[in-house]
Parts: C-alpha cells; structure tokens; sequence
C-alpha cells in the first residue's frame, strides 16, 4: 500500500509505497520494503525493530509514536499497515493483488472511488465505472453487477471502505491493493506498462 510520509495537508508531502510480509494466520511480521522520496529510513527502523522483536499487525497498528504534521501523520503509515494487515488476519478486508486484478478485470465489474476531479487529474483504468464512496449506497441498491466486483482508488482507502458498503447490500467485493497508484507504475511479464488512461 502506499502512505503520505507526513500530513499531507502539509507542505512537501510524498508518497511512501510499502510492502509488508506477514503471517495471515496470527499476523506475526516476517518483513518490510519501502520505497519514496523522504521519510522511509524511519518507518523500516521502526518495522525492523517490530519485525526483531516478532510483533504482529496488531502490535503495530496500536504503535502510538510521536506526532508532527511536517514529520508524520495523526495515523502514522506503521499504524496504517497495521489496520490494513489486521483487517487482512481477521477476515474484514477482502482485497486483491495486483497480479490477480490484472488477470481478472476484463471480466468483472471495475468500480472507482474517486470523485471525478481527482480521476481526471490522475488516469483511470480503461473499461472502469465511476461511482465515488458518497454515492456507493444509491448504486448499490440498484446494482446487479455481471460477475464479481473489483474496487480501487488512489491508494486503497475509500476502495477498502466501499468494499464494507457493498457488502451490506450483500455484494462481494474485493479492493485493488495500493490502488491506481500501484496500478499505473505495473507492468507486464513481457515489460510492457499496463494500459491506463492518463490524466486530462
């Protein structure tokens, strides 16, 4: 997934894209990779230091380290992939890897999160639906969606937040995994960037 490496309501701030291994029976961390542009020498010391110790998704996800907008976020990325992981152990998230979403798109209904402003000033993924988490709910209830339903957004936050939506309506529902984000840096097995369609 990928995580602001301090608030972003701040000055300067970038992504930082993450990798957590971990047992998906008791969640116990077995690794990390982190890659941006500032910040990541801090987020794999804290992991290294919950990965040495045999801390779990929920050890790091009640991390309660220091706060300040131009340093961190009120949920620190650590934090953050801490929820992600425990929603993964305890069955609440259902989501997909991009390997698998790639496989799998053409032949499911692909629904976007995002407002319209923001998928048109970063790409979207050809052959998608727009329908944002505000009015998720109003689809739903009229949705009869032809074979299963792949969400996504930026990162994976609303996409996660709309697969709880559908769910209520008794539509499964799977979220892309660092979102577009991760979708427009992919690429094939022969090396070939995945088709997109770019910002306007």
């Amino acid at each position: 997934t990928s995580q602001p490496n301090h608030a972003e309501y701040y000055p300067g701030a970038s992504e930082i894209d993450f990798k957590l291994l971990f047992d998906p029976d008791d969640g116990t961390l077995f690794g990390a990779q982190a890659i941006g542009e500032s910040g990541v020498d801090k987020q794999i010391d804290v992991l290294a230091t919950a990965i040495a110790h045999r801390d779990t998704v929920f050890d790091i996800r009640d991390y309660d380290p220091a706060y300040a907008p131009p340093y961190s976020a009120a949920k620190d990325p650590v934090n953050m992939l801490g929820m992600i992981g425990a929603n993964v152990v305890e069955d609440i998230a259902d989501i997909v890897h991009l390997d698998e979403f790639l496989e799998r798109k053409d032949e499911a209904t692909v629904v976007d999160t995002r407002p319209p402003e923001m998928r048109e000033a970063q790409g979207r993924i050809d052959g998608d639906e727009n329908v944002p988490l505000g009015e998720l709910r109003e689809w739903a209830a009229d949705a009869n969606p032809d074979g299963e339903v792949l969400t996504y957004c930026k990162i994976g936050k609303s996409s996660y937040m709309a697969t709880r939506v559908l769910a209520e309506y008794g539509i499964p529902a799977r979220s892309l995994t660092g979102g577009y984000y991760r979708y427009e840096y992919a690429a094939t097995d022969d090396g070939e960037r995945v088709e997109s369609v770019p910002a306007e």
